[in-house]
């Protein structure tokens, strides 16, 4: 149980901390799998999976180094990463519901 929080972390902080912490997993699966449908091309471009791995190597950086103080970190997480996620998820809800 945590106790030594300040009161402003409650729930709002902790929240957005937690959901931070998640879609910073997310994005690094989504990374990994990028990857792997690249390496299972015919010809996979090198500078891509390269690309790729870095961005994966950021952030899992980030996601070991986020806290509910570090602010810019969690912003990044819930106004970057999560767009990008819902976009390339919508795009498998749209095509699923094709009849």
């Amino acid at each position: 149980m945590v106790t030594h929080l300040a009161p402003d972390y409650l729930p709002d902080k902790m929240a957005q901390y937690e959901t931070a912490v998640e879609t910073m997993a997310a994005y690094v699966g989504h990374l990994r799998r990028e990857i792997w449908r690249e390496q299972e091309e015919l010809s996979p471009d090198q500078e891509k999976i390269i690309a790729l791995e870095e961005q994966c190597q950021v952030v899992m950086k980030e996601r070991h180094d986020v806290t509910p103080e570090k602010a810019e970190l969690v912003r990044k997480s819930l106004y970057i990463y999560a767009p990008i996620l819902k976009a390339h998820w919508s795009r498998f809800d749209s095509w699923a519901t094709r009849s």
